[in-house]
């Protein structure tokens, strides 16, 4: 893949984007795991 020189802006602004999906997926991930355990914690009681 030959290199292209584009603006800095270019490159910041997917870097941003990704950051904020990154944080949106994390906080689901770990909401999920929370009740998955939180509903194994009550099937086994």
């Amino acid at each position: 893949m030959p290199f292209l020189w584009v603006p800095p802006s270019f490159l910041i602004l997917p870097g941003v984007i990704v950051n904020s999906l990154k944080g949106k997926i994390i906080k689901i991930v770990n909401k999920t795991q929370f009740f998955t355990l939180k509903l194994l914690a009550d099937v086994h009681i």
